[in-house]
């Protein structure tokens, strides 16, 4: 499944620049996608989080100055994050579905149930909707992510990461449809009129909790760079993010001492209530960031790999709960750049890169040619 856009250039692959490059509208899906992360990354920081430690932040001078300056800032990313995932989330299915229609099943009737979605999700921002509205909503994205999950293992990887992105698609499906059972069966038995609580409902969520520990060290495995064994020599970002992280989630806990406050703050802002023992959370913690980072220097020096960093820093964005149609929409974006098989025309994310860059055509017209793919010009 082709989950990112195709640029037309005009240039020949040797770097020649004798016709600008034309690009076609889908192809400002990489720009949304960059966009969502950014403001979705300053949205979860200012928005979520810094804003619920209100009751914390002195209530004279300077401090509350800036305190209020920042909230702003994040409730400003939030709105812009809320209406560039409904354009991001759009244009990625609309690519992937005329990708993959008449030989992909699976990723086009997922692509295709996302993009209804993202409209749907649209409206409703508008209209608003009752208990049975959010039932079908919800109930359709789950459809959508297991769509993706069976597609992931259906997909090519010449570079023989298919199993290992596949089953780590399928950690973050599962663990958003057991999230998703524990609100999915409330809407249910609030659209029909049952007053009493679902059954098995926390322990859906606590188990969609542990799968989401566990997919942690799978993206670790996957993108940190430690399958080189004793070759791995781990960048400063990889040893300085998840230090800086880990301690600053170790002092909120500590630092207080009522330590239900971190465990409330992050049910607001990730959708973990942090039932487990505390050390597995830290280690999943500075597991992911490294991974994360470990992503982004291989994308610098492989630009085409950009959905990879792009898809793990949504996944926190988007949580495990869910509350939310931005959510749901940030985890399904999310999703479908994980799904996509690393063939040479899925690796076409960072459009920027490749419309700027005459090397950057240059390395798709490689990518075509080792993948046997036929080149574009």
């Amino acid at each position: 499944m082709q989950t990112t856009l195709r640029l037309r250039a005009g240039a020949p692959p040797d770097g020649g620049l004798s016709r600008p490059a034309r690009v076609d509208a889908a192809a400002l899906a990489p720009y949304a996608l960059w966009l969502l992360l950014g403001a979705g990354v300053t949205e979860l920081l200012l928005f979520r989080t810094l804003s619920r430690v209100g009751v914390h932040v002195p209530k004279h001078g300077a401090v509350l100055g800036v305190y209020d300056a920042l909230v702003q800032v994040g409730s400003f990313a939030f709105n812009v994050s809320t209406l560039t995932a409904y354009l991001a989330a759009g244009l990625l299915a609309y690519s992937a579905y005329r990708s993959a229609t008449g030989r992909q099943p699976l990723a086009a009737a997922g692509a295709l149930l996302v993009l209804t979605l993202a409209g749907v999700s649209l409206l409703l921002s508008f209209a608003g909707g009752g208990p049975a509205t959010r039932f079908a909503f919800g109930s359709a994205a789950v459809v959508a992510m297991l769509l993706l999950a069976g597609q992931a293992w259906r997909g090519r990887s010449p570079s023989g990461e298919g199993p290992l992105r596949a089953a780590i698609v399928t950690l973050a499906v599962l663990a958003y449809a057991a999230a998703q059972y524990h609100t999915l069966a409330n809407h249910a038995y609030g659209a029909l009129g049952i007053v009493s609580a679902p059954p098995g409902t926390r322990t859906a969520l606590e188990a969609g909790e542990l799968l989401v520990l566990l997919n942690a060290g799978a993206v670790f495995w996957a993108w940190s760079g430690v399958r080189a064994g004793r070759r791995w020599r781990p960048g400063a970002l990889q040893v300085i993010m998840p230090a800086l992280l880990v301690l600053t989630f170790l002092g909120g806990y500590f630092g207080r001492q009522d330590s239900s406050t971190t465990a409330i703050l992050s049910l607001w802002t990730l959708g973990l209530t942090l039932y487990l023992p505390l050390p597995l959370y830290t280690l999943a913690l500075g597991l992911y960031a490294c991974a994360w980072a470990g992503c982004l220097s291989r994308a610098r020096r492989d630009p085409a790999t950009m959905g990879d960093v792009i898809a793990l820093g949504l996944l926190p964005v988007a949580g495990l709960t869910l509350d939310t149609t931005y959510q749901v929409l940030v985890a399904l974006v999310a999703l479908l750049l994980l799904a996509a098989p690393h063939a040479a025309d899925a690796r076409e994310v960072n459009a920027a890169y490749l419309i700027h860059h005459p090397q950057g055509r240059l390395r798709v017209h490689q990518l075509r040619a080792d993948a046997g793919a036929p080149a574009r010009r």
